[in-house]
């Protein structure tokens, strides 16, 4: 979901490649590289916050 802005949380492009940034029940920290579409980032995102 975008944030108020238009700047999604966990979200960032670094070489025109997608990543997102999420922090598990355990409290690590993880990034992965998701794609180059940034609506298949935010979905992806969406389903590891869960």
């Amino acid at each position: 979901m975008a944030r108020q802005g238009g700047v999604d949380r966990g979200l960032f492009r670094r070489e025109g490649v997608w990543w997102i940034y999420w922090v598990c029940p355990y409290g690590h920290r993880h990034k992965e590289k998701v794609g180059t579409a940034k609506g298949q980032a935010r979905d992806y995102y969406q389903k590891r916050k869960l």
